[in-house]
């Protein structure tokens, strides 16, 4: 909206550990903290969901992972407490993106090694009731296809991975039906492709 701005700071470690919320035109006494990760073996960062609509706090350490969310397209402008989308749990990681009015999750859960591709509605999350329960598997775990990234975009899914000991590129069409996923085509025997940022 033009008047908040959120920020973070850092302990006596250096490490990202608070996150604020300014409103422009206030005194920075004023800020409100929405956040603070105390374990000091979680790593702390925020960024925003490929779509702009959300605000995503990431808690995680090497095996366990933690999300919450703030809706900035909402008449109040982000002013909205953090959701969190599923608490931690030890061994449980997750990230996820957002469009088409989903949230679309990577995740090991059920001890899938290569990670397995998942959705839940935006509206579960809102109201509290978006963890692993409400979580609603894509694709069939498939352990011979490795999903390392998704980017959810308005029409679209985009996956990188690796297959066939290369690494890979698959798009889904935008409702996320298995039967349109597709794997990107490249001439070349070998080659290296990853996805990167879309500022579309």
């Amino acid at each position: 909206n033009g008047k908040t701005v959120f920020y973070t700071t850092a302990d006596a470690a250096k490490r990202p550990w608070k996150l604020w919320r300014h409103r422009m035109g206030t005194l920075q006494s004023e800020d409100e903290c929405l956040y603070t990760e105390h374990d000091e073996q979680f790593f702390f960062e925020v960024d925003k969901t490929t779509d702009g609509r959300f605000l995503v706090a990431e808690s995680s350490s090497s095996e366990t992972s933690e999300y919450r969310v703030v809706d900035l397209s909402s008449p109040d402008g982000g002013a909205a407490p953090l959701s969190v989308v599923q608490p931690r749990e030890p061994g449980l990681r997750y990230g996820l993106d957002h469009g088409g009015g989903m949230f679309v999750i990577l995740t090991n859960k059920g001890r899938a090694l290569n990670n397995r591709l998942m959705r839940v509605a935006t509206e579960a999350v809102l109201a509290g009731h978006g963890g692993q329960e409400a979580w609603e598997e894509v694709l069939e775990y498939n352990p011979e296809m490795v999903i390392k990234e998704v980017v959810a975009l308005r029409d679209h899914v985009a996956i990188a991975g690796r297959q066939d000991g290369l690494s890979q590129i698959w798009v889904m069409g935008g409702t996320m039906d298995p039967a349109s996923l597709t794997r990107i085509q490249f001439p070349e025997e070998l080659y290296r492709v990853d996805l990167k940022g879309n500022r579309e």
